[in-house]
């Protein structure tokens, strides 16, 4: 009894996807995103209701709409490029991934959403967005061949002395990604306003 109940949650779950694809997907990234940022705040000891509201907002809009529509477009397009298949649709589909989705549609979208829900300076939204529309894709660009350090000793001993704190860091590929950038990649982190970000409106309130 207790074993088939998991398979008719998923049979369920299947039809509501078959019947009702962009109501379920919006309701499932919502609640997934909320979920997940309530989970990094409970290991954080930290409490940010906006916060939450804003990943919950954008968890459903991004897997809802964009994504209900951004799939399509994309097997289409792969299809159009590649029509043999194999590493080249996969190609192309990495490709449309990081030079369309990521810059002009997932960035916009994310700090939109952090504009609208949380109570920070409206005039903070520029500055992040064209701060990650660089640092992202190249960090972005860098992770793949940064994930080698992790399994030679000399890479990894370069990665985590590398920075001007002093202090340790993790070797992991995406902390080595993040120190060898000049701001950090993470959205996440930045959406709560940085250093760097006010540096850069100061910078242009004094020009």
């Amino acid at each position: 009894m207790n074993r088939a109940l998991p398979a008719r949650l998923l049979a369920a779950y299947d039809g509501l996807l078959t019947r009702h694809r962009l109501a379920t997907t919006t309701v499932s990234g919502a609640l997934l995103g909320g979920a997940g940022d309530v989970v990094v705040q409970h290991a954080a000891a930290s409490s940010d209701v906006d916060r939450t509201a804003a990943f919950f907002i954008f968890g459903g809009v991004l897997t809802g709409p964009i994504n209900y529509r951004w799939l399509d477009f994309l097997a289409a397009a792969s299809r159009s490029i590649a029509p043999q298949g194999g590493a080249a649709s996969l190609a192309a589909k990495v490709a449309l991934q990081s030079t369309v989705m990521q810059p002009l549609i997932y960035l916009p979208s994310f700090y939109l959403t952090n504009a609208l829900v949380r109570p920070r300076p409206r005039r903070s939204f520029f500055p992040l967005l064209l701060d990650h529309l660089t640092s992202v894709p190249r960090c972005a660009a860098g992770a793949w061949p940064r994930r080698l350090s992790t399994s030679v000793p000399s890479m990894r001993t370069r990665c985590a002395d590398s920075g001007s704190s002093g202090r340790p860091r993790s070797a992991s590929p995406l902390a080595c990604c993040r120190s060898g950038c000049r701001r950090s990649s993470s959205p996440e982190s930045d959406s709560r306003g940085t250093s760097s970000s006010r540096r850069t409106m100061a910078q242009g309130r004094s020009a």
